[in-house]
């Protein structure tokens, strides 16, 4: 099949969210680069088992690694947010 991750990145008041949707069956790993790397990123995913809530993922230093693995059709929001990252139900 088709590989295709779309993303989207928004940027509000020095916090950074980014958004990636892999709507492939297969698993891929991404490569991030232009953002902020001097922050942690929460990572939080919902994917094509998992759709029940908002499952947190841990957390992401982007400063070490650039790539992101994505799980297959999922949607996966990585974010300098720290509000409400301690469980979300």
């Amino acid at each position: 099949g088709v590989q295709r991750v779309f993303a989207t990145v928004g940027v509000k008041n020095a916090q950074t969210s980014i958004l990636l949707v892999n709507d492939s069956d297969e698993p891929v790993k991404v490569k991030i680069s232009g953002v902020d790397t001097s922050k942690r990123y929460n990572y939080h995913f919902v994917s094509g088992n998992k759709t029940d809530r908002i499952y947190p993922g841990g957390s992401l230093d982007l400063s070490k690694t650039s790539e992101v693995a994505l799980r297959p059709q999922s949607i996966t929001v990585l974010t300098t947010y720290t509000y409400g990252t301690q469980t979300v139900r």
